[in-house]
């Protein structure tokens, strides 16, 4: 996903899919990785957290990266 509109579809489709499945958490991982792209760190970081909080452990890599380089501990 990497010109605008296609992280914009990206976005559309992953929130559906937490819509229709609200405990996948690699659902939420993706929309992370998508919104950290497109460098909206508080939606990345939001959405990682809820990962880790479903049980996607690795998502620990990304919410570190996003604490230490781009925003406050929320």
């Amino acid at each position: 996903y990497n010109s605008m509109s296609q992280q914009d579809k990206a976005i559309a489709y992953f929130l559906k899919a937490a819509e229709l499945k609200p405990d996948d958490a690699l659902t939420y991982y993706n929309l992370a990785v998508v919104y950290y792209k497109k460098q909206w760190y508080d939606k990345a970081y939001k959405y990682c957290a809820k990962s880790i909080q479903l049980g996607y452990k690795e998502g620990n890599r990304l919410l570190d990266r996003l604490k230490t380089n781009h925003i406050e501990e929320q």
